[in-house]
């Protein structure tokens, strides 16, 4: 259930990217590159992928390499905070 909430998300925010930035001999798979040049053109925060070419840069500009895994990982802490402190945050907006 959460994975297809976070897909619904990913699709409305999605847009086309046609990278301006070209990125080049940096992934040991050369296609790979292209995928770097659209996360630098979209100022990506991730790049979440199972390739394990991508994977072993983990970082690359700014922009985070994770697995699928990882990047479930990373959601559900996120859900458990923000449902632990929901409370704290509903102040934060009232005071805002």
């Amino acid at each position: 259930y959460l994975i297809e909430n976070v897909l619904l998300i990913i699709r409305e925010a999605s847009n086309t990217i046609h990278p301006s930035d070209s990125v080049k001999n940096i992934c040991r798979d050369k296609d790979d590159d292209f995928v770097l040049s659209c996360a630098i053109s979209s100022d990506a925060d991730y790049v979440v992928n199972g390739d394990k070419d991508l994977l072993v840069i983990k970082e690359f500009k700014g922009v985070k390499i994770v697995s699928p895994r990882e990047f479930e990982v990373f959601f559900k802490i996120l859900r458990s905070f923000i449902l632990l402190h929901k409370p704290i945050l509903a102040l934060l907006r009232l005071w805002c």
